[in-house]
């Protein structure tokens, strides 16, 4: 009789461990998803970031973030990478801080916010000071050799209220304006081997000379548009944009495709200075998007750039709008970092 009650008991507990184990199954499979089914990939991972980094930068040793503060000071974070320790900080107030570059030659990182950019020392975030734009910032690249800020704005008091002004950071001096007049001169790249800065516009693309200013090339293309955004390599300008699911190589001289390959809607490049890689940050091909909450999921995928043929494409997905903005790949020495606006996980490959 004992033999039999024990039995039971047994039973019991097997059944009471298998209902548990399936409450916990369905509890997993209805709660929010942020991030993709399949496990990651080697070399693949996460770590924590503050909701509403916008802008992002590397001396090579730290990933430095800037964080939105809607309705509190603006953040600027140095993280180590791949671990993704919290190294220094600093904030500001008001802290509308959408972009961020970085001079690792002179210790300098700067961040700008509607009207103007603050610069901080990178080795302790040590605030310095704040060169004064005078016009709306949509976007920014530094060019280190010319160790010049180029700062593309829009507004009423710019002429032909679009213009990419030329800053000397050490003196917060003008020290030019070009592309005046231009149609969305607010995408910018730099070809750090060359010294050179793209001004994207719409469908016109210049290359211009970071120390002369210089315009080296000059050419039209239906590519180029007011959402897209580019990497450049010497005589190959990359570009991509949000409404279109296409990456294309385009000649710097004639501006002729010379490949191009169909990944999904992107939403940031990155061109890595070692090795002929292209990452791209896309819209994954794969999964749709939850009308409900607007959210659709982004993955990073590697191509190889003579040919355009995709390497290799990451497993994890961060989560945003189908029209996504501040999207950042960012290079960490060997690391590359992907970020975005309402996520609070980068990923580093």
């Amino acid at each position: 009789m004992g033999g039999m009650c024990a039995l039971r008991s047994a039973r019991r507990s097997v059944v009471l461990l298998l209902a548990l184990l399936a409450a916990v199954a369905i509890l997993v499979a209805s709660g929010p998803t942020t991030r993709a089914d399949a496990a990651p990939k080697a070399g693949e991972s996460r770590i924590s970031v503050p909701l509403y980094s916008a802008g992002a930068a590397s001396d090579g040793k730290a990933l430095y973030l800037s964080r939105v503060g809607f309705s509190g000071p603006g953040l600027v974070n140095a993280y180590s990478i791949p671990e993704g320790v919290l190294l220094r900080q600093n904030s500001v107030y008001p802290g509308m801080l959408f972009d961020l570059e970085a001079d690792p030659q002179r210790d300098r990182i700067f961040a700008a916010d509607g009207w103007g950019v603050h610069v901080y020392r990178g080795s302790d975030m040590s605030y310095l000071t704040y060169l004064d734009v005078g016009a709306s910032i949509a976007d920014m690249a530094f060019e280190p050799r010319s160790g010049r800020l180029f700062v593309g704005v829009r507004g009423l008091n710019v002429a032909g209220d679009r213009a990419v002004l030329v800053m000397d950071p050490t003196s917060g001096a003008r020290v030019a304006e070009i592309a005046t007049g231009a149609v969305y001169a607010t995408n910018l790249a730099v070809d750090t081997d060359r010294g050179a800065v793209l001004v994207g516009e719409h469908g016109r693309i210049r290359i211009f000379d970071g120390a002369t200013l210089a315009v080296l090339a000059d050419i039209t293309s239906p590519l180029a548009a007011s959402d897209s955004f580019y990497a450049v390599d010497g005589d190959t300008i990359y570009v991509a944009g949000k409404r279109t699911e296409v990456v294309t190589a385009i000649d710097a001289a004639s501006g002729e495709t010379l490949a191009s390959q169909t990944i999904g809607r992107a939403s940031a490049l990155a061109l890595s200075p070692k090795g002929p890689f292209l990452w791209v940050a896309h819209r994954a091909a794969s999964a749709g998007c939850e009308e409900i909450a607007l959210t659709c999921p982004y993955v990073v995928s590697k191509l190889n750039v003579k040919n355009m043929r995709v390497q290799w494409t990451g497993s994890e997905a961060l989560l945003d709008y189908p029209y996504p903005q501040y999207h950042r790949l960012t290079l960490v020495g060997r690391k590359v970092v992907f970020t975005a606006f309402r996520s609070e996980e980068a990923l580093v490959y």
